[in-house]
């Protein structure tokens, strides 16, 4: 049983090997292996509050703290089909945003319309 199971690690193994070596010729956002660029660890979301009374107080997912601001609502939305097609400069503030496709937040932009869509 154990020369069996040898066997067959030593056969797949190139296999394996060789899907990963491929995967590296992939751009990072193509490539399944890569997820954690500018990504901070994991860790528990939490709100902060001025005071513990206030903290108690809230028991709502409306979030009365002045320390939260939601990001829900229609954004401005211009789908690249990789990194380098994006629109040079959008991140000043003097961008002309106007022809840009609005979006729901929180949504993804593949139900949005844009991209490719899985189903």
């Amino acid at each position: 049983m154990k020369k069996i199971f040898i066997t067959s690690i030593l056969l797949v193994l190139p296999i394996v090997l060789t899907a990963q070596n491929n995967l590296g010729d992939l751009p990072d956002w193509e490539n399944p292996l890569v997820i954690g660029i500018n990504k901070e660890p994991a860790h528990l979301s939490f709100l902060h509050y001025p005071d513990q009374q206030s903290a108690l107080a809230d028991s709502s997912w409306e979030f009365h703290t002045p320390y939260y601001k939601s990001l829900d609502g229609q954004w401005k939305f211009k789908w690249s089909k990789n990194p380098a097609e994006r629109p040079k400069d959008f991140y000043r503030k003097d961008y002309d945003v106007t022809k840009w496709a609005n979006i729901r937040v929180p949504a993804s932009w593949q139900t949005e319309g844009f991209g490719t869509q899985y189903i």
